[in-house]
């Protein structure tokens, strides 16, 4: 099996060939999901539920290719492929095997994260973040990551995580406008996953809401 390097983008559409082109629908809101599916595991399930959510786009975190821990498959084209929906995928980092895992842990593979869409994707890039010290706050401006920031410490098991993240999701969402170059005109969705301790309440989003 061939793999991406870090930072490599690749992208399938599992659209129906002759299937017409979707458009961004005008009589309801577009329909998003977002999940981190944790490599892969319980696969089957997690394609059946998306089946049943049925959303215009869906953004994934953990996404497995070649891991022995998740039976070598590249989980994101297997969930493209069954929900025939056109796709991208970046690669984040190599997932080394190491005689230290455990087989639920093994490496061998990459890890990224993706999206899939109903609609055409297009501008596809991977934007590479700068070297931050601590203060992710006073270096905002060097940087566009997430939007969802907590005023609580970082989880502890994240040791390379910025150790300061004092800043509301707010403050970095004009920063956002700079890699969208039809702002006006279209939406801006910011997706990941935040690994962090509760209580929930803590989280801080840029509508002021948990």
């Amino acid at each position: 099996m061939s793999l991406p390097k870090p930072a490599e983008i690749w992208t399938k559409d599992f659209r129906p060939a002759n299937a017409p082109v979707q458009s961004l629908p005008e009589d309801r809101p577009i329909r998003l999901v977002q999940w981190n599916i944790e490599r892969g595991y319980e696969l089957h399930k997690i394609i059946e539920e998306l089946k049943q959510l049925d959303a215009d786009a869906i953004a994934l975190q953990e996404i497995d290719i070649g891991c022995e821990r998740s039976g070598r498959v590249d989980t994101g084209v297997a969930i493209a492929e069954a929900l025939q929906l056109n796709y991208v995928f970046l690669c984040e980092f190599e997932e080394l095997h190491s005689e230290l895992r455990d087989a639920r842990s093994q490496g061998g593979g990459v890890h990224g994260n993706g999206i899939l869409s109903k609609f055409n994707l297009t501008d596809c890039r991977a934007i590479e973040h700068r070297s931050l010290a601590s203060n992710i706050a006073a270096a905002a401006e060097q940087l566009f990551s997430v939007a969802l920031l907590t005023r609580r410490n970082p989880n502890p098991l994240l040791p390379a995580s910025p150790v300061d993240r004092p800043a509301c999701c707010s403050s970095l969402l004009p920063l956002s406008a700079s890699f969208v170059s039809v702002a006006d005109r279209l939406p801006r969705v910011s997706s990941g996953s935040c690994a962090i301790p509760p209580p929930l309440s803590d989280l801080c989003w840029a509508n002021g809401g948990p």
